[in-house]
């Protein structure tokens, strides 16, 4: 038993240097290849400067002369140069072929980042989900805990402190400083993420984009409908989200931001089929419609 322990010991712990591998080298392949965009962008500058340069150079005609004289030297070298000017003008064609593949393999690299990005989002919500139930805070209260100064904000050592200790253990995947340093500054401005940006980046508002149910219990099997929520209502998230394991469905407790009925309940995400009942609503938007 010993043995086999060790065996498997040791077979986790090849796969997870395969996996950290993996990981670095696709970094550093998106790396390679922003850097190889950016060079070949350089290059294509470069090119097209030439061939304006050239194209002028072929007609040095001094544009203060008469117009009509101008016209005269233009028709006399117009057949010294005209193969030469098509031979540039196909050039230019194929430089505008070149930047059209520069733009996509640009547009590669961002859906690829952005890719990352969205991952690493999913998986710093889920650490603070379960954070936030160890805790028993709501995503208000656990604001604090990013804002330990007390100043309304926090900055991007705050952010990456606190997910790195509050990280579990059996994440699904390992999150690096770089991913979290991207994944702040996408949330933050000028260094600093407030607590409005902070409740956007934590989906802490929602919107009804769709007539749903809302339900007094996680579990929609035999639990009682409080109400139906209607389009265009704004609610906070409480808790969640959380998997109702009976229907498989992703949902979250939550309260109208405003009305006649603040009753508290659960609502469902996305049916199974897709179509999304509840969407991400700005802060900004929540806190005109409190006034």
């Amino acid at each position: 038993h010993d043995r086999r322990r060790e065996e498997l010991a040791l077979r986790l712990h090849h796969q997870q240097e395969e996996h950290d591998r993996r990981r670095e080298e696709l970094a550093l392949q998106l790396l390679h290849q922003k850097e190889l965009a950016d060079k070949a962008a350089a290059a294509l500058d470069m090119a097209k400067q030439e061939a304006a340069g050239a194209q002028k150079a072929l007609r040095p005609i001094d544009e203060t002369l008469d117009d009509d004289l101008k016209k005269q030297l233009n028709e006399k070298v117009t057949a010294v140069v005209k193969k030469t000017e098509l031979r540039i003008s196909g050039m230019e064609k194929r430089l505008t072929r070149v930047t059209n593949l520069i733009d996509r393999f640009r547009e590669d690299i961002r859906k690829k980042k952005a890719g990352r990005t969205s991952k690493v989002k999913e998986l710093v919500l889920n650490i603070l989900a379960r954070h936030r139930e160890a805790q028993s805070f709501s995503i208000e209260d656990m604001f604090s805990e990013f804002d330990i100064s007390g100043n309304g904000a926090f900055d991007e050592y705050q952010f990456v402190s606190f997910i790195e200790q509050a990280e579990v253990t059996d994440a699904e995947e390992e999150l690096t400083k770089e991913d979290l340093i991207a994944l702040f500054a996408l949330h933050a401005k000028d260094g600093i993420m407030t607590q409005e940006a902070y409740m956007d980046f934590m989906s802490a508002y929602m919107k009804v984009a769709k007539p749903t149910a809302l339900t007094e219990e996680l579990c929609i099997a035999g639990c009682k409908a409080l109400r139906q929520l209607k389009i265009g209502e704004l609610l906070q998230v409480i808790d969640g989200p959380k998997v109702d394991e009976g229907s498989g469905l992703s949902r979250v407790q939550v309260q109208p931001v405003v009305g006649s009925d603040l009753s508290i309940g659960w609502a469902t995400l996305v049916s199974n089929a897709g179509s999304a009942f509840l969407q991400p609503c700005p802060a900004a938007e929540v806190a005109k419609a409190r006034q």
